[in-house]
């Protein structure tokens, strides 16, 4: 059994195929799926049930899930502590944010992050808050910057910004000096 058995095993459950799991681990679906088969040949169990069109837990993968996802958080910890603390971020990064925020803040803030953390590789999805929400909630984005605060219960959310927002009209729709109220 290898990390990287119980990582495809860990995303194909989490994420609800292996098409995205795969994308996710960035392999092909068939890597994917060998790894899963080679888990199961070494553990001597089924952990899916292929009968149907989506591939659903059985009893054994039921009770491998917990384990596995202990060992890949064991992982992560191991190497943030030998990770150099004063060490840029380095890996793939990749997150949701608005159609406004890409056209106004993040260019700058990618371009000096690029020159800041040059190992780090940035993946940006424009999109709507809601969509995005489920999509970190799935594993498909690590973080989203969205409107409000988050509506799925599972999700943490952090206020980084407040927007004054302000209604403006083209000056041959209304008088000279008129105030908008929201």
């Amino acid at each position: 059994m290898t990390l990287k058995q119980l990582e495809a095993f860990y995303w194909a459950t989490k994420l609800g195929t292996f098409a995205i799991a795969a994308q996710r681990l960035h392999v092909t679906q068939s890597s994917l799926s060998k790894r899963i088969a080679e888990l199961e040949s070494d553990l001597g169990e089924a952990l899916f049930d292929r009968s149907s069109k989506r591939a659903a837990l059985t009893a054994a993968g039921e009770n491998l899930l917990p384990h596995a996802q202990q060992m890949l958080e064991i992982e992560l910890a191991i190497r943030s502590r030998l990770a150099d603390s004063r060490a840029a971020p380095q890996g793939l990064c990749r997150f949701g944010l608005s159609e406004l925020s890409s056209t106004t803040w993040f260019p700058g803030f990618a371009s000096r992050l690029r020159a800041d953390c040059p190992e780090l590789t940035l993946e940006p999805q424009v999109g709507l808050g809601r969509p995005m929400e489920r999509m970190v909630e799935r594993g498909e984005l690590d973080f989203a910057v969205i409107a409000g605060a988050a509506t799925v219960a599972s999700l943490a959310s952090q206020a980084v910004a407040n927007v004054e927002f302000v209604w403006t009209s083209a000056p041959t729709r209304l008088k000279r000096g008129t105030l908008l109220k929201a």
